[in-house]
């Protein structure tokens, strides 16, 4: 999660669909992943996903393009290095959360 805002969440792909044919070709080393990896090492990594409210979500994708998402924030940790994307869900967290059902249960898994 990258804000702390009680709401609806998406699921977001650490590594954009879109760019799965093109970047599996240029693996392990676009990723640092071991030389020997499997078939089945690589798909576990491009179909990573995390929770995030659709605000955030919109935010990534608004403020990169899908191949630099996929080639530079594939892991939560390096999306809240961008400065844009960490000062965004700053504020986000300040805001107000959005109750519902819906919202309370999927916070919970």
């Amino acid at each position: 999660m990258l804000c702390e805002r009680i709401m609806p969440q998406t699921l977001h792909h650490l590594v954009p669909r879109t760019t799965w044919k093109k970047l599996k070709k240029r693996l392990p080393e676009t990723w640092a992943l071991p030389a020997d990896a499997d078939a089945k090492t690589i798909d576990d990594f491009v179909h990573k996903t995390v929770s995030i409210c659709r605000p955030c979500h919109s935010m990534i994708h608004s403020t990169h393009d899908e191949l630099t998402l996929a080639l530079h924030y594939f892991t939560l940790a390096r999306l809240l290095d961008d400065p844009t994307i960490r000062k965004f869900c700053a504020w986000a967290t300040k805001q107000k959360d959005v109750y519902s059902t819906n919202a309370r249960m999927q916070f919970k898994r």
